[in-house]
């Protein structure tokens, strides 16, 4: 964005403060932030500016509408905005001539909930929409456990077909539930509520006493057309 105002000789000097190492300063209050960034929209929209630097506003302002609400509204809200910044980014993607897109994205947003308006429920609503989950039989995580420190942690999914994939002696597999047969055992598996590994970008003492904190119990067939199982994933390397 501030590449983009620069270029258009727009005065981001209210920014300096604003905007410090690429987060926003929290000495500032939810409605400053607000007030702040809307200002900067209307002077673009009145200049008419295009259309590609008024998104990057409203993604800021959507980042500090999502960090104010500390309920389960904003989790809600946050998998709506990525579901409208998808659609933007398919949208630019079409004027280039490009009719379909692919993202990476966690697998409890890229899923395809029954109860639950992820990003990928919403997609699948509007648009042909395929996605692929992925899971572990092992896994060793590089995680951050707060004061700027990172760990490396061991965890196992518990879920059967990973297993069965380890078992097979397979490092890595990928099954496309369409293909699977009705009445084998691997389709009754694949409908049926189990777990799967749902690991994100944080660590707690409690993922050891409560291993359902980083497991989902839900139907593989539900969430994905298909999977990737991995059976050792190993941690990532932070390159300082």
């Amino acid at each position: 964005m501030k590449k983009e105002c620069i270029a258009e000789g727009v005065d981001l000097s209210f920014l300096d403060n604003f905007i410090i190492d690429g987060q926003c300063n929290q000495n500032y209050s939810y409605e400053e932030k607000k007030d702040l960034l809307m200002k900067l929209k209307k002077t673009l929209e009145l200049k008419e500016f295009n259309g590609d630097l008024i998104h990057f506003v409203d993604v800021l302002l959507q980042n500090v509408e999502v960090l104010h609400r500390k309920d389960t509204d904003g989790s809600l809200l946050r998998d709506q905005y990525m579901a409208e910044n998808v659609s933007w980014i398919l949208q630019k993607e079409q004027q280039r001539g490009n009719d379909c897109i692919f993202i990476s994205g966690h697998n409890e947003h890229v899923a395809k909930w029954g109860s639950y308006d992820s990003m990928g429920k919403l997609l699948s609503n509007q648009y042909r929409y395929y996605v692929i989950g992925t899971n572990f039989y092992k896994t060793r995580c590089n995680l951050p456990e707060g004061n700027h420190k990172r760990t490396i942690q061991t965890f196992y999914s518990h879920d059967p077909l990973a297993k069965t994939e380890k078992l097979a002696g397979f490092k890595m597999c990928w099954i496309d539930f369409s293909s699977l047969e009705e009445g084998t055992e691997i389709k009754r598996h694949a409908d049926a509520y189990t777990y799967m590994g749902t690991l994100g970008e944080s660590y707690s003492i409690m993922n050891r006493f409560l291993p359902p904190s980083y497991r989902m119990f839900q139907p593989p067939t539900t969430l994905y057309d298909s999977m990737i199982y991995v059976s050792n994933a190993s941690p990532t390397k932070i390159i300082e």
